[in-house]
């Protein structure tokens, strides 16, 4: 999760350097990293190893939400539209989840718990996964804004598609 939050921080920085405001956000960078010092030893103390990473996320949390402000502010930048894209996609990415966590525990249950078979569990859940997240972008068409003419392409081909 923290690894979102870094993407996220670096996607919405790069924003605000579009629209020259690259100087709050060095501000804000500086703020996260004092939540950061303050939040870190208390936060190490009481939950060891998990406090640091608590820590990290709570001030990319605040750096994000700051450049989400300075964005809406001085962009007029509009999160509905964005909002429910992103709410698209956690919901297909649980849904795939879901599909790839089934295929692992019934495949467990038939193969040996060795190397080769586990490399072989994974490969079907990786198949297995792209197959649901690809087919119900696909379906939903929430992957032709991304991706063109290929959806459209696929979805004449595959009549469970369309």
């Amino acid at each position: 999760p923290v690894a979102i939050l870094i993407s996220l921080l670096s996607v919405t920085a790069s924003m605000l350097q579009g629209i020259d405001k690259q100087k709050l956000t060095v501000f804000v960078i500086l703020g996260s990293v004092l939540i950061k010092l303050i939040l870190n030893y208390p936060l190490i103390m009481l939950l060891h190893t998990p406090g640091a990473v608590l820590s990290t996320a709570i001030a990319l949390l605040f750096a994000i939400c700051c450049n989400f402000y300075i964005l809406k502010k001085y962009a007029n930048f509009k999160f509905s539209y964005s909002w429910i894209h992103l709410a698209k996609i956690i919901l297909i990415s649980i849904i795939m989840m879901i599909g790839v966590e089934v295929i692992f525990f019934i495949l467990r249950l038939f193969l040996e718990p060795t190397r080769f078979n586990y490399l072989i569990i994974v490969a079907i859940g990786v198949i297995v996964g792209a197959i649901i997240y690809g087919g119900i972008t696909i379906k939903t068409k929430l992957a032709d804004e991304f991706l063109g003419d290929i959806p459209a392409k696929i979805r004449r081909k595959v009549k469970m598609l369309r």
